[in-house]
């Protein structure tokens, strides 16, 4: 009974066929190899069969060879990766399995020496060879088929071994009791070895040429802007005039002094103002608005005369230049080196302007 097993690899492939007792040849399917490693296997074997060889039989093996993938680059710098046209010859070796040391060995000859039982499968020249063939094989025993790609670039001497990362087997198994199959085909890809490649890329600057104006291509246009509103100056005065106690415009202990200078386009409205302790150091945070009930009242002045006595928003409608004079009941603690206050204006139109003050 005949049979084909296919078994794929990554990337070159060997099948093997089997048919019965002790190996008594090993060929590649060129005649003139078939002949010679036939009659050379049988000699061997003849000579003085050992407890690894088996038993003659009808049981042989195939190994078709095809052509690998092509390797590729890896990461450091070598050139050529290897590829089909690289391989000179298959190296194809049987071993037996030897339950014993639980491996595959090779077969031995009459004085129990390792007698390796290999074919060589040429690829260049008008008969490539694409198999090999073993027979005499016996029945109740394991096979594997080892196969190594030599070569080097162009093919043209078995100088490298191009699959040395990656093994490459096929295996074969007689130990069936009944129904036993004589002829086994088996097929493995060769996967060539990666090459490491890193690129050098040399960049010589050149002198440039000097670089020119690129004026517009369209008419000159004109618009009427006005300058965007911000804050100039924040900074502290200190606690010199009484003018606001807690949420109340009334008299009290002397309050903190800020000024707070802006440049404004024409007849900006300001909804509000607010003084707000941004330190990460000491214990309290000081907060003083014009307008947010939830703040101590911040008082606003504008060239001596009070901008507000209570919350109110807008406070007003600037133009210009602006500096106004602010007072807020404040603890006299968070003006100590290391502390900083935010000034933060809101305009009518839902701008926000800050301004940060570090003592």
């Amino acid at each position: 009974m005949k049979n084909v097993l296919s078994a794929g690899f990554v990337a070159g492939s060997i099948l093997l066929a089997g048919c019965g007792h002790a190996p008594t040849a090993l060929v590649a399917d060129s005649q003139q190899a078939a002949a010679t490693s036939q009659a050379a296997i049988a000699d061997l074997f003849a000579a003085a069969p050992s407890a690894q060889t088996p038993s003659a039989s009808k049981v042989s093996v195939t190994v078709q060879l095809s052509a690998p993938t092509d390797g590729e680059f890896d990461t450091q710098a070598i050139v050529h990766r290897w590829v089909v046209a690289d391989v000179f010859q298959y190296d194809v070796t049987l071993k037996v399995w030897d339950a014993k040391i639980n491996a595959y060995v090779d077969f031995t000859d009459g004085f129990g020496r390792p007698q390796p039982l290999t074919v060589v499968a040429l690829q260049k020249g008008a008969s490539k060879q694409d198999k090999a063939v073993f027979k005499g094989l016996s029945q109740g025993k394991k096979y594997r088929a080892f196969v190594v790609a030599k070569g080097n670039k162009g093919g043209t001497a078995p100088e490298t071994v191009l699959n040395a990362k990656t093994s490459t087997t096929a295996d074969f198994d007689f130990t069936a009791k009944q129904d036993v199959e004589d002829t086994l085909t088996e097929k493995a890809k060769i996967e060539f070895d990666s090459v490491a490649f890193s690129g050098n890329a040399n960049v010589v600057i050149e002198t440039p040429d000097e670089g020119t104006y690129s004026n517009p291509t369209g008419r000159p246009t004109g618009t009427a802007e006005a300058d965007a509103p911000q804050i100039t100056g924040f900074s502290y005065v200190g606690f010199d005039k009484a003018v606001v106690s807690g949420w109340n415009y009334a008299p009290g202990p002397s309050d903190a002094h800020y000024k707070l200078s802006m440049s404004l386009p024409n007849s900006t409205p300001i909804a509000s103002i607010n003084l707000t302790n941004t330190s990460s150091i000491g214990p309290s945070r000081g907060v003083v608005d014009s307008a947010d009930p939830r703040w101590y009242l911040l008082a606003v002045f504008n060239k001596g005369v009070a901008v507000n006595t209570r919350k109110v928003s807008p406070l007003g409608t600037f133009s210009g230049n602006v500096t106004l004079d602010l007072y807020g009941d404040v603890n006299p603690a968070e003006f100590t080196r290391g502390h900083q206050w935010t000034a933060t204006v809101k305009l009518q139109n839902g701008q926000s302007l800050t301004k940060v003050l570090n003592l």
